[in-house]
């Protein structure tokens, strides 16, 4: 299946623990399309149930809404109606301070890959790309390389999910620097 996938978290809420995430997918869609919460986190040897944070799914065509089934506790059915776009969007709520899940305040968002963002079954090749918008005055920081205007670029989804997001509130840490050896740290 030949898909691309483009992801936008939008920290627009940070008081409410929330971030609204939309996931574009374009390509070679199946009807029906499955779409799935992981289940486990890079590094972290137990199940996991980060669908249970999941609220409010939806997804839509060119041609509008389309039908969208809970079919297991992590995962959804798509009725595509042969489009060759679908955009899906959901809340995740995020409050709880460790280091496999998100968490999310007025000063800061700690987002975890597996607990945000969702997959498509049988596609974690698929390349994807992932821009993060945070309130003025935040700073956005990720291992993944960026291209030009911040969009993140990750060559599959489990790189994509191993690289964790921090965008960091204007009265969070200030970023320190200093010399040594006549080199910038």
């Amino acid at each position: 299946m030949a898909l691309s996938a483009e992801y936008v978290v939008r920290l627009d809420a940070p008081h409410r623990h929330e971030a609204q995430v939309e996931l574009r997918l374009a390509g070679d869609l199946p009807d029906p399309l499955d779409v799935a919460m992981p289940v486990w986190n890079p590094g972290s040897y137990l199940v996991r149930e980060f669908a249970r944070n999941v609220e409010a799914l939806s997804a839509e065509a060119a041609t509008g809404a389309l039908d969208v089934t809970k079919t297991r506790k992590d995962r959804w059915t798509i009725r595509t109606r042969g489009a060759r776009e679908v955009t899906i969007r959901y809340r995740v709520y995020g409050f709880e301070l460790s280091v496999r899940t998100n968490h999310i305040d007025d000063s800061h968002a700690h987002l975890e890959g597996p607990a945000t963002l969702l997959y498509v079954p049988g596609a974690l090749d698929t390349p994807a790309r992932l821009r993060v918008e945070a309130p003025s005055g935040w700073r956005v920081a990720c291992a993944l390389p960026s291209e030009a205007g911040g969009t993140l670029v990750a060559a599959d989804y489990d790189e994509l999910v191993d690289s964790p997001i921090e965008a960091l509130g204007p009265d969070a840490l200030a970023p320190l620097g200093f010399e040594a050896a006549g080199r910038p740290h």
